[in-house]
């Protein structure tokens, strides 16, 4: 009727249901896991830019923070966040 796709109504319910501001993509931390913080996207930025570590390749940069507890995202997302940088 509305010319939509069950997936695409499936999508929309769920955002609906697991509504939260907090998130970046607007969805509950605890109902949709797979999601990084806006305290990790700081993390990112300051270790990104961080003049000690401006000559390091992005994985090490990761690798760092992974190995020192700072994110805990893996190392594609941590690609696919740093995009924007």
């Amino acid at each position: 009727m509305l010319g939509i796709t069950i997936q695409q109504y499936a999508h929309w319910k769920k955002i609906e249901q697991y509504a939260c501001p907090n998130s970046l993509i607007w969805l509950c931390y605890k109902r949709v896991p797979n999601q990084i913080s806006r305290k990790e996207i700081e993390t990112m930025k300051k270790l990104m830019t961080d003049k000690t570590m401006l000559h390091w390749a992005s994985a090490s940069v990761w690798g760092y923070g992974v190995k020192n507890g700072m994110i805990s995202m893996a190392r594609t997302t941590w690609y696919h966040s740093t995009v924007n940088f």
